[in-house]
């Protein structure tokens, strides 16, 4: 069995994930909880959560990759950590266990399951495509990164300092590149991603676009041209 982590940071409205029973996974999974009134039901014991390791984060201040890099103790002992929003959640067949799976078959630093047609998406790229298992790209976005443990390696540090994670996806993806690594995304073990991705962005927090671009200015950085470079 491999020691991979699958991350979720929970607010309201989160997708109930509905896991393959404990013994059969090959996960362990940990949910960082951040809104205050989250966090108060816990304490009060009227939340009932099902995740292997909870931990609360009340600084409103610290974006979730900031938070995970903080709560999560010793990353290099896993082989595969997963870094998924709340409103993702696996498609119709699919368990996380199949998905960690095929992310070690591909053997990159880097990837991030593709997400099912009736998901709302941001980069076009990352729409599931028939046919494949999985494709080499020079892109994955933040929404549910996969690092592999030589990837933890490469860019958990990155996430003290780009906590909102906008920035982090042109980051990894020009230095992998740069490496001649391509990333991958899982066209077999797709994911549904179920809330519009700006809203959640400029409502949880504000001027995070303005944020993002001026960081990538600041690292001289530009936003990469998506495209699929194989496919297995």
């Amino acid at each position: 069995m491999t020691r991979n982590l699958l991350v979720i940071s929970r607010g309201p409205g989160a997708v109930r994930l509905n896991p393959e029973p404990k013994a059969e996974r090959n996960w362990t999974w940990l949910e960082i909880y951040w809104h205050p009134r989250e966090i108060e039901a816990l304490a009060m014991g009227l939340q009932h959560p099902m995740a292997d390791i909870i931990c609360c984060e009340p600084d409103r201040s610290i974006r979730p990759f900031r938070a995970a890099w903080k709560h999560i103790v010793n990353p290099a002992q896993y082989d595969a950590i997963a870094l998924a929003d709340d409103d993702v959640e696996p498609g119709p067949g699919v368990t996380w266990s199949e998905i960690f799976d095929l992310f070690h078959e591909t053997g990159a630093n880097l990837g991030q399951p593709a997400l099912t047609h009736d998901s709302h998406v941001s980069h076009a790229i990352t729409r599931r495509e028939s046919g494949c298992r999985w494709r080499e790209t020079n892109f994955i976005e933040v929404m549910c990164p996969i690092f592999s443990n030589r990837g933890v390696g490469l860019y958990w540090h990155e996430m003290d300092r780009h906590g909102l994670g906008f920035a982090l996806e042109t980051l990894w993806s020009t230095w992998e590149a740069r490496e001649g690594r391509n990333l991958a995304i899982l066209d077999a073990t797709p994911v549904r991603h179920t809330r519009a991705v700006n809203a959640i962005a400029e409502n949880r927090y504000p001027g995070g676009i303005e944020e993002c671009e001026s960081e990538l200015r600041r690292l001289g950085l530009s936003y990469v041209q998506a495209r699929t470079i194989a496919r297995h």
